[in-house]
């Protein structure tokens, strides 16, 4: 090291190395700049001053030095730079910090011209950055490969976990991730993309917060499944609803669940658990038709709508029996309810409602 000049010493240039000693814990060097610009001071150069520059080579060493159990010194910590490619106009360099680890120094960051690279000794060494909130906003488990956002111990290659409210996009709807595609274009982009491994994979996959039910899955088949989404099926199975009342609105009884997944359905009544358009379809068999009749009537009545279709069974005879059927795209809010009722204006209380010819069913379509 040489030393040009120390202010106040009389020393001249110093051109062998030179240490500084002290016994306490006070700076042993320190460089003071009492200019009042704005330019950098002080300011302390490393300098490799080759007559014969070449890529790859090292231009300067910090090391961080300590005594080991056996009185052997050891750097702990070291940092250096290198120069990558020396031609004019295009120079390139690295930075890379060093840290002892079991014996060895490792690589826990390298800075070139290509990336900014985090552990490139490929050891066992855990990332972890804290939010204002979260000692674990982010965490790379080294040893399992595994990325945690929320979470310490991801179990998952990606594994994402809110706090208890999470956070709000308005009002009262919590988001765990947000995927936003900002781009204005026609051109086609991506949110979101997903790619299965094979036909028999998972390409999605929810489930509620405890792993217990499955609420979506996206095979790799392409087939979508939804054990949870609303959907029933209900028959009139065990006896006949025997001599209807003639003018009066007659609630239609269906005594067996073929499915009601959900369990949204009760007492002859469908109830919407959430908004949506929801699919109903209904299908009744009048037996014991009463010619006399002006009219027999299927009413689906719904919170917000009644969907109704007759028939006239003018067929100068009693018939046998009589189907009426209704399919409609209802829209119905969270608790509004859906029941089939069937009407007979005039004529005589003979008809029945046949068990094993009566269904009732529907699904949330969107």
């Amino acid at each position: 090291m040489a030393i040009s000049k120390i202010t106040g010493s009389g020393i001249g240039a110093v051109n062998a190395p030179v240490e500084f000693t002290s016994a306490d814990n006070l700076s042993q060097l320190t460089l003071s700049s009492t200019d009042a610009d704005a330019n950098v001071g002080p300011r302390l150069d490393l300098t490799r001053n080759s007559a014969s520059p070449a890529d790859s080579d090292y231009i300067g060493q910090i090391r961080f030095l300590g005594e080991d159990s056996a009185d052997n010194s050891i750097s702990y910590v070291s940092m250096f730079g290198q120069i990558l490619d020396v031609t004019d106009g295009t120079e390139d360099g690295s930075f890379e910090l060093d840290v002892r680890l079991a014996g060895t120094n490792r690589s826990r960051m390298i800075s070139n011209a290509t990336e900014t690279v985090l552990n490139d000794d490929s050891v066992d060494l855990d990332f972890r950055v804290e939010s204002n909130d979260s000692a674990n906003m982010l965490v790379v488990d080294a040893g399992n490969n595994r990325i945690g956002v929320g979470t310490a111990t991801p179990s998952h290659p990606l594994h994402l976990v809110t706090s208890t409210d999470g956070t709000g996009v308005s009002g009262d709807d919590i988001w765990a991730a947000l995927i936003q595609n900002a781009e204005a274009t026609d051109a086609r982009s991506y949110g979101l993309k997903i790619m299965a491994g094979s036909t028999t994979d998972y390409a999605f996959f929810i489930t509620d917060h405890d792993g217990s039910n499955t609420l979506m899955e996206v095979q790799g088949y392409g087939h979508i499944t939804m054990p949870l989404q609303p959907a029933f099926c209900v028959e009139k199975a065990s006896t006949d609803q025997a001599d209807i009342p003639v003018n009066t609105n007659t609630e239609v009884v269906f005594d067996t669940e073929k499915y009601d997944q959900n369990g949204d359905f009760s007492s002859n009544t469908f109830t919407a658990p959430v908004n949506g358009r929801y699919q109903l379809n209904v299908a009744i068999v009048v037996r014991v038709v009463d010619n006399e009749a002006s009219y027999y009537r299927c009413r689906l009545s719904t919170s917000n709508k009644t969907f109704e279709t007759f028939v006239d069974p003018t067929f100068g005879q009693d018939n046998a029996f009589l189907q009426m059927g209704l399919c409609v795209t209802a829209d119905m809010d969270a608790n509004d309810t859906a029941k089939v009722h069937i009407f007979q204006s005039g004529g005589s209380a003979q008809s029945d409602l046949a068990y094993g010819e009566n269904y009732f069913s529907g699904f949330l379509a969107c």
